[in-house]
């Protein structure tokens, strides 16, 4: 593909694929077909859900999973019909009932359409020009595509009438989160490409001149791995593309450079320092399907094309909205570069997104700070998706440290908590007559003042983690050590906690967790009481927990391998 920054891709050859994914060129050997074949079970799932009564001010949407009819599913479906439509390979091709489900789906969207051009996200978001933008991706994406096959002009008069009231929102209205310009900016893109119009361009520019957000790591602002991330690089590439800004493909490459540190062997993707919903959450590689294709044929690179491929492998299911880009851009169907071998034996630091990531082979693991869970390890199947610390220090003792320290090969983590007392507040600032929120607590003296140093020194030898724990200061201060392990393994030499479901005891020795022929040994155990839930801690994790516990002052070297 000699130069895939153009503007919007013809589709006519889509009927006549070259397909060379994997190197072969037979379709059997793509991804493609099985895109089609998800596109079609997507379409038959969609059209079993659909409004289908006339009377019903519900007609042509599609429902969630609450059953609420949302202009999001809705317009989801719809990508998907048009998806079907203009593939010669699907059931859907060319179908006189697909262009009616595709006829009530828009007039649908139109219905819920406010006349300042928004729609609603109704869980959260009104009157939403982000979820507008989200929503115009799916339906702009097939829009010229059933313009090449033929749609019936009324149907695409519907379709244009929502685009372009819809792009007058996006011209001017505001956003909340970091991902939401560049989601923007892809719209007004694409918009241009369809509608040529300088105000879309010129409202593009806007959100760009702002920056992009990427820190030295390679990784955006709100560091969604599974979510946030990849679909900011779906945005600048597609702006790239459209709007002819090939300098934002620096950022997808710094992106795509890191994610490669950021894969476990069975292909999820690390989420533990994310700050948004995916954090901790299991997702594959799914999303990071495109932007590796796009730009290991853009930069000719070797790596991305492994991923890409490995990608494929490990999650095939995940990515079915991903086949409208193969009827866009049929240049991706052309011969990838060589595949160069993809990291799987490293040790690395990204000191701002505060996390290392370890692998050895099958063997992955994270440490973690700014966020209560420090350390996960996954080998092969089986998952320790979390170990925390916590204590009932006055009711904050959630261990969370704030660096990752390297030293002498160790990494450390710290935390000090201070609490006290309060002192009555002197007689000239006394305010409130009597009532505690309306007094000036600021002004009251601590005494009996309280102190705990947490220092926690983490060191890998072959595939062997030493957790050191070492608590000190003030004395008799319950503490638990929690491991979190995914739901379905089987455990050996722990015991049930009659207080709390799903949780167990390590008295002595070590534990060991088997997970689809996979074993975490760790240990050795400790336990002088039962508590786990202490006062101030976070809330048990999702998933069967293993617990240490003592008072301080504490000291214990767990073994994980």
């Amino acid at each position: 593909m000699s130069s895939v920054i153009r503007k919007f891709t013809q589709a006519g050859t889509v009927k006549t694929f070259c397909l060379a994914l994997n190197g072969e060129r037979s379709p059997e050997n793509t991804p493609y077909l099985s895109l089609v074949a998800q596109t079609d079970t997507a379409i038959d799932t969609q059209l079993a859900k659909q409004n289908q009564e006339p009377d019903s001010p519900n007609y042509g949407g599609i429902p969630d999973e609450y059953m609420i009819y949302t202009a999001g599913a809705t317009a989801g479906a719809l990508r998907q019909f048009g998806s079907g439509y203009c593939t010669p390979e699907s059931r859907a091709f060319q179908s006189a009932d697909i262009a009616a489900a595709m006829d009530r789906a828009i007039s649908f969207m139109l219905q819920h359409q406010h006349e300042d051009g928004t729609i609603d996200l109704l869980c959260t978001n009104f009157h939403s020009t982000p979820d507008t933008a989200f929503r115009l991706d799916d339906i702009c994406g097939s829009y010229t595509l059933l313009q090449q096959e033929h749609l019936p002009t009324p149907i695409l008069a519907k379709y244009e009438e929502f685009i372009l009231k819809a792009a007058d929102a996006i011209t001017v209205g505001g956003i909340h989160t970091p991902n939401h310009r560049w989601v923007a900016c892809r719209t007004l893109a694409r918009l241009n490409s369809m509608f040529p119009n300088p105000k879309y361009l010129a409202r593009m520019e806007q959100w760009l001149a702002e920056g992009i957000d990427l820190d030295p790591d390679g990784q955006y602002n709100e560091r969604s791995t599974a979510i946030y991330t990849p679909l900011t690089n779906h945005c600048l590439i597609e702006i790239a593309r459209l709007a002819d800004k090939p300098e934002l493909l620096d950022n997808v490459r710094k992106n795509l450079d890191m994610s490669l540190y950021y894969m476990h062997p069975d292909g999820e993707v690390v989420t533990e320092a994310s700050r948004r919903q995916d954090n901790s959450l299991r997702f594959s590689m799914g999303n990071y399907y495109y932007p590796y294709l796009w730009m290991a044929h853009h930069d000719q690179n070797g790596r991305y094309t492994a991923m890409a491929r490995e990608i494929v492998k490990t999650a095939a299911n995940d990515f079915p909205r991903d086949l409208i880009h193969f009827l866009e851009e049929p240049g991706l169907f052309a011969d990838l570069p060589t595949a160069e071998p993809l990291p799987i034996n490293y040790e690395k630091q990204f000191r701002h997104s505060n996390i290392v990531r370890i692998r050895r082979e099958e063997l992955s693991a994270t440490i973690l700070s700014q966020t209560p869970v420090f350390f996960t390890l996954h080998k092969g199947a089986a998952s320790l998706t979390a170990v925390r610390l916590a204590s009932s220090f006055f009711g904050k003792g959630q261990f969370e440290s704030d660096s990752i320290e390297m030293v002498d090969g160790k990494y450390i983590l710290k935390q000090t908590l201070t609490a006290g007392y309060y002192q009555p507040i002197k007689p000239e600032k006394i305010t409130g007559n009597g009532d505690w929120d309306q007094m000036p607590q600021s002004e009251r003296d601590v005494s009996e003042l309280q102190q705990l140093d947490t220092k926690i020194t983490i060191t890998e030898k072959q595939k062997t983690f030493a957790l050191e724990i070492e608590i000190t200061g003030t004395a008799h201060i319950p503490v638990a050590v929690e491991l979190t392990f995914r739901s379905g393994g089987t455990f050996e030499g722990v015991e049930v906690s009659s207080h709390e479901k799903d949780s167990h005891l390590l008295r002595e020795g070590m534990g060991k967790f088997s997970f689809n022929g996979q074993c975490i040994s760790f240990g050795p155990g400790g336990c002088d009481h039962e508590w786990t839930q202490l006062r101030g801690a976070d809330v048990k994790l999702d998933g069967d927990s293993v617990y240490l516990t003592g008072t301080t002052p504490y000291k214990t070297r767990l073994i994980i391998r």
